[in-house]
């Protein structure tokens, strides 16, 4: 499911979720800058990359 499209059901049922975006990039990289993904409590949707960036963004975006 595309980011925005997640954003849009997780509203309609009332959950919280963060867009995580990647604002920059420096040397190598999977994506650009501008990726967007999407973590609510119990999933995610699309990407940034993956790798440690994203599970570290992951962790960040859930409460404890």
């Amino acid at each position: 499911m595309h980011w925005l499209t997640a954003l849009n059901h997780l509203r309609d049922i009332s959950e919280p979720a963060v867009l995580v975006t990647l604002v920059s990039v420096r040397g190598h990289a999977p994506r650009e800058a501008g990726a967007k993904m999407v973590v609510s409590a119990g999933a995610c949707w699309d990407t940034v990359g993956g790798g440690n960036l994203e599970a570290t963004a992951t962790q960040r975006a859930r409460p404890c």
